[in-house]
C-alpha cells in the first residue's frame, strides 16, 4: 500500500525584513534498522519567504513576490485578510511525504 500526503503551512511575518528566498530539503532514504522491508524516502519540504506587494480586499487576493516569481494567493477568511498589509512577509512551507507498506503476498 502506498500513501501520499501534501501539506502547506503559511506564517505571517509582520514588517518582514528577510530577503525573499527559497530553500529545498530533499527526501532521504530511511528505514528501521534490520527491517525486512525496503527503505522509503523521508518527507521533502520547500520553504519560501515572499514579500506581500498587493492586497485586493474585494477579491480576497494577496500578491506575493518571492525570489523567482509573483503569486496571487486567495485568502478565504476575511478576518485573516485584515491582518495582512503590504510590506509584511509570508513564509510558506510545502511538505510532501510518501509512506510504503510491504505485506506478504496472499496465497
Amino acid at each position: 500500500m502506498v500513501t501520499y500526503v501534501e501539506a502547506l503551512s503559511l506564517t505571517l511575518k509582520k514588517d518582514g525584513k528577510e530577503i525573499p528566498a527559497c530553500e529545498h530539503q530533499a527526501a532521504t532514504p530511511c528505514a528501521r534498522p534490520k527491517a525486512p522491508s525496503p527503505a522509503a524516502p523521508s518527507p521533502s519540504s520547500t520553504t519560501v519567504t515572499a514579500d506581500v506587494i498587493a492586497i485586493d480586499q474585494k477579491t480576497h487576493m494577496v500578491t506575493l513576490r518571492g525570489p523567482k516569481q509573483e503569486v496571487d494567493l486567495y485568502v478565504a477568511d476575511p478576518a485573516q485578510l485584515k491582518l495582512i498589509k503590504v510590506g509584511d512577509q509570508i513564509e510558506a512551507e510545502y511538505t510532501q511525504a510518501l509512506a510504503v507498506t510491504v505485506e506478504p503476498a496472499k496465497k
